[in-house]
């Protein structure tokens, strides 16, 4: 049976607490004689142990609820331009998306008062390639993704004309920020539902290296992310709860803003046991960004933990 350790360790890493949490039960019967089994036959793609590069924008990833602090709304709007900001809001993940009252819907946004702010939804791969249809993420300076089920976004925008858009606002310098299923899309490897077991599905992959849940502790959900993690141990997995961002700026520096933390968990590999550990936000003063993290470090040691030549124990 996959050897399980208690990490109780108590780390500080500048000003922000970091706790490294004890296995539940749960955890410990999920990763059994069955995983052990699978990760003695699961092999690793070279591709997947390449270096991730900077992102060149930034990504504000939500981990849901109903009322989110203004602390993330202020730096989403500061990230995407202030009063100079030209929004996207794609509320795709919605069922009701087709209906919605549009001037209801934007009121929120025009309130924060944006240089402009627009609507892009569809639920047709044909429109999502249709130059006119995308013609609105040629000048904008951020995308919000709404939540609801993050397949539709997937169905909608993979492969299209509109994903390629996405990603030309982040390599612009942009913002892409998103909760709920928008903060499960981020990642490419995407977490599409499921309890405890996850779906896997392709998502839009603007964060590189990470697999990403949401809801977490509220909908207690850390037993999918250790399984998904055990199925991609390569991947550094983070679970955002509710009230919370993740934020990646400059790169790829993390900061955590919100109400309660967000969990990273490194997959068990080789003769590496399970790694779990909780980041919280530090206070915030004037908006500044507080560095907390880094996420290349955090997926190369992902990457590290699955190298065929690497001994070390973490």
């Amino acid at each position: 049976m996959l050897f399980l350790s208690l990490l109780l360790l108590h780390l500080t890493h500048e000003g922000c607490q970091i706790w490294a949490e004890a296995m539940e039960p749960k955890l410990a019967e999920l990763l059994g004689e069955k995983k052990a089994e699978h990760q003695a036959k699961l092999i690793i793609d070279a591709d997947a142990l390449k270096p991730i590069e900077p992102i060149a924008g930034s990504l504000v990833i939500v981990g849901g609820g109903k009322v989110l602090p203004d602390v993330i709304w202020q730096r989403f709007m500061k990230l995407a331009g202030g009063k100079n900001a030209h929004i996207v809001v794609i509320p795709t993940a919605r069922k009701e998306a087709d209906k919605l009252d549009l001037d209801e819907y934007l009121k929120k946004w025009r309130d924060r008062n944006p240089a402009s702010v627009t609507i892009l939804h569809t639920r047709s791969k044909e429109d999502a390639n249709d130059p006119n249809f995308v013609k609105p993420l040629e000048k904008a300076t951020a995308i919000w993704f709404g939540g609801g089920g993050q397949s539709r976004i997937a169905d909608a925008y993979l492969g299209t004309l509109a994903e390629k858009k996405f990603h030309e606002v982040l390599k612009r310098g942009g913002v892409i920020g998103g909760t709920s299923a928008g903060a499960a899309i981020m990642s490419r490897t995407m977490i599409a539902r499921g309890h405890p077991k996850p779906e896997i599905e392709t998502g839009l992959g603007f964060i590189p290296g990470a697999i990403i849940d949401q809801h977490f502790i509220k909908r207690q959900r850390q037993v999918r992310l250790v399984d998904a993690v055990t199925s991609y141990p390569y991947l550094v997995g983070l679970g955002i709860d509710e009230g919370t961002a993740l934020v990646v700026h400059d790169g790829s520096k993390i900061d955590v803003l919100g109400d309660s933390c967000v969990t990273v968990i490194f997959g068990p590999h080789g003769n590496y046991p399970i790694k779990i550990e909780k980041i919280y936000p530090k206070k915030q003063t004037d908006n500044k960004p507080n560095y907390i993290a880094d996420l290349i470090k955090l997926t190369r040691l992902a990457q590290d933990r699955c190298q065929p030549t690497d001994s070390l124990s973490r």
